[in-house]
């Protein structure tokens, strides 16, 4: 039986931990899932802390919603190899690519030729059209689509039912506010929101 070190805690820990019961329903397997967190949250799990965990530990699952911990995480076990949580309940082209140690929950779309990097966390309906490319470490709060031929670097912040027009580049940190339309680019560490979207630095 294959170990799963889920690094997180908290509400958004709870529905990792239900999407892979629905992932090991799915596929018929069972891991043996490993908490590294608060053990008064979390009970009838094994436990390890952070400075016990070794590369032969099992593979290591982010179950953060913040990306300023999830990058600390990243960089401090780059090393280690990373799970993947792509629940079943997904629509997912054969001509896409996608990386290691992402987030693809509960009806999420990833349609033609896009490209995913690493360690993305893709909320609930979450929607990457045709010829994306999206880099390492964004957030997509649930609802947000990402139109088609859109670039995306890395560490940005897609708000709830938030919308990228096609053909959009998107920086580095960047934050899309909650049902927001953004039909510029932009470049790094800018706060947007409204409709259409507007600089709210």
């Amino acid at each position: 039986m294959k170990n799963i070190i889920l690094l997180g805690t908290g509400g958004y820990m709870k529905e990792q931990l239900q999407w892979l019961d629905d992932l090991m329903d799915f596929e018929k397997i069972k891991y043996n899932i490993i908490m590294c967190s608060e053990k008064k949250v979390f009970k009838n799990y094994d436990f390890i802390s952070e400075k016990k965990i070794k590369k032969n530990s099992g593979k290591l699952y982010l179950a953060v919603g913040d990306p300023k911990i999830r990058s600390k995480l990243i960089i401090k076990f780059k090393d280690y190899d990373f799970f993947s949580l792509i629940h079943p309940d997904t629509i997912i082209s054969k001509k896409a690519k996608i990386g290691k140690g992402n987030t693809i929950a509960p009806k999420c779309i990833i349609t033609a030729n896009a490209k995913i990097g690493d360690f993305n966390n893709l909320n609930c309906g979450s929607n990457i059209y045709h010829d994306c490319q999206v880099g390492n470490n964004n957030t997509l709060s649930p609802g947000s689509q990402i139109l088609g031929n859109c670039k995306i670097g890395n560490s940005n912040f897609f708000g709830t039912n938030s919308c990228v027009k096609q053909d959009t580049k998107i920086g580095n940190f960047n934050i899309i506010g909650a049902s927001s339309y953004l039909n510029f680019n932009l470049s790094n560490n800018s706060k947007v929101g409204g409709v259409p979207a507007k600089n709210i630095n």
